[in-house]
């Protein structure tokens, strides 16, 4: 069943009739919503109501990603809605955005009521947080103790290490505004996907940029000293894309077993699914967003 679409401009008003303290706009479609729901019912004291940017229409237009959401938040900043009133209960609105490549592109919204991932998006914060032993245990039926055997705990961080080049191209990409190349997909230049770097495939995705971005070479060299602030202060991982780490897991499964034939086949978005049920979302790492919640509720 399709979900009706809403008028932005009349949620607007709609959203301090109900009984929510908060509302939370999110950008995503599948985990957004169980994610946020459970991160921010630890977070606060009163009900949050989710609110999928894609369900609201602005000037006739409906859809995802992140340019639809500043939308959103464009519309309610500019009425004054992020924090509204009914009698004596204060409602906020807040806006749950992926970091993505927005650092590196200079286009972070300075608000108190947009709040980032610490990874480029939620699905990476997924994998970033959830236990990944317990989790293949769940997924692939295997023993605990076969599960915690496996190399799970630093592959965010592999990957970005494997897929360097891959990385530093998407975000220059983004900076040259080029999009031809599909640079949200696994490694086009990896071959195979755990192997090198075919120096040829990179040498024709430049080549094809550099005809409508004559400045190319200047912003890759950019983004790859970005990508190497990034490795420096440790946090190379929150380049890599969500979803791309359940292949590299369930590869490493499949390594990390007698018999791979005898597992059964798991496909990556059940697997995102099975990590997101394994998430201790009273942990540490949550106190970040608990913060930036309660500074907005505040403000």
């Amino acid at each position: 069943m399709t979900k009706l679409k809403r008028d932005a401009r009349a949620w607007v008003h709609r959203v301090k009739m109900g009984k929510a303290r908060l509302w939370a706009v999110v950008e995503g479609k599948e985990f957004d919503t169980p994610y946020y729901e459970r991160l921010l019912s630890e977070s606060i004291e009163g009900e949050v109501r989710i609110m999928r940017a894609e369900d609201l229409v602005v000037d006739g237009v409906s859809a995802g990603g992140k340019s639809h959401v500043k939308k959103v938040f464009d519309l309610f900043e500019s009425q004054g809605a992020l924090t509204q009133r009914n009698n004596n209960t204060r409602i906020d609105v807040m806006f749950f955005m992926d970091r993505d490549d927005d650092e590196f592109l200079s286009k972070l919204v300075n608000n108190d009521h947009v709040h980032y991932t610490t990874h480029a998006d939620v699905e990476a914060e997924i994998v970033a947080y959830a236990d990944h032993a317990e989790a293949v245990s769940i997924a692939f039926s295997l023993p605990r103790t076969l599960a915690r055997r496996i190399p799970l705990a630093d592959s965010m961080s592999e990957l970005a290490q494997l897929w360097e080049e891959w990385i530093t191209l998407r975000i220059a990409s983004a900076r040259a505004e080029w999009s031809d190349t599909r640079f949200a997909q696994k490694s086009g230049i990896n071959v195979p996907l755990d192997g090198p770097v075919d120096q040829d495939r990179v040498d024709a995705i430049c080549a094809r940029v550099v005809t409508a971005c004559p400045n190319w070479e200047d912003i890759r060299g950019e983004a790859a000293r970005h990508y190497a602030s990034k490795q420096l202060s440790g946090e190379a991982q929150h380049l890599v894309k969500g979803k791309w780490m359940p292949w590299l897991l369930i590869r490493k499964v499949r390594a990390g077993v007698s018999d791979p034939r005898s597992l059964p086949t798991v496909s990556e978005s059940y697997l995102l699914g099975i990590l997101l049920a394994n998430i201790d979302f009273k942990a540490d790492w949550a106190e970040k967003t608990r913060i930036a919640v309660r500074v907005a509720l505040a403000a």
